[in-house]
């Protein structure tokens, strides 16, 4: 990608990458979701040149996935202000992360075993804070659209996931759903 870009760009990426990028190595995923605007018409095309490329140079069947998920990804409020650079070697392309805590309460919602399975890797990796999760949990709960109950339930199976069933009985009577 940053060699099809002739300025600088800025790509946030999300989802299974962003966990594979930045805070598990060792996490794999088949595609690249992004929140960066489709209005930065020159990414996008570039994107999709590398993409082309990368088809034809490894005779791959399909191109690699790369796309826009934006009403999919809900984080916490203001976690823009806490994106993480991805510390790459590219002269153009500026690839940024959510930090880490964000990341995980972004994958709360859908409560899906794959994305508490890459949850867990960061974890092991580097232990999430509860703490702080707790807080973003709250910071979410407020701008998220959807039913909260279900959210909170997920969210306390993720607690008890990574911190164990006492925890996640200590912190739930805490959090609210409304």
């Amino acid at each position: 990608m940053d060699a099809e870009l002739s300025e600088p760009h800025d790509l946030l990426i999300v989802g299974g990458a962003a966990i594979g990028l930045r805070y598990a190595a060792a996490h794999l995923t088949s595609d690249i979701d992004s929140v960066t605007s489709t209005r930065d018409r020159a990414l996008w095309r570039a994107i999709e040149r590398a993409c082309k490329k990368v088809q034809e140079q490894d005779g791959l069947r399909r191109a690699p996935k790369v796309g826009y998920i934006g009403v999919s990804f809900e984080p916490p409020k203001d976690w823009e202000s806490r994106r993480r650079k991805v510390p790459l070697a590219l002269r153009r392309l500026r690839v940024y992360v959510p930090e880490r805590h964000d990341l995980a309460l972004s994958k709360v919602f859908r409560g899906l075993s794959r994305d508490f399975a890459a949850l867990k890797a960061m974890h092991d990796e580097t232990q999430f804070r509860l703490r702080t999760l707790v807080e973003r949990y709250e910071e979410a709960r407020l701008v998220r659209v959807g039913d909260n109950r279900r959210f909170k339930a997920n969210f306390l199976a993720l607690i008890a996931e990574l911190f164990g069933e006492d925890e996640a009985d200590r912190v739930g009577p805490g959090l609210r759903s409304d």
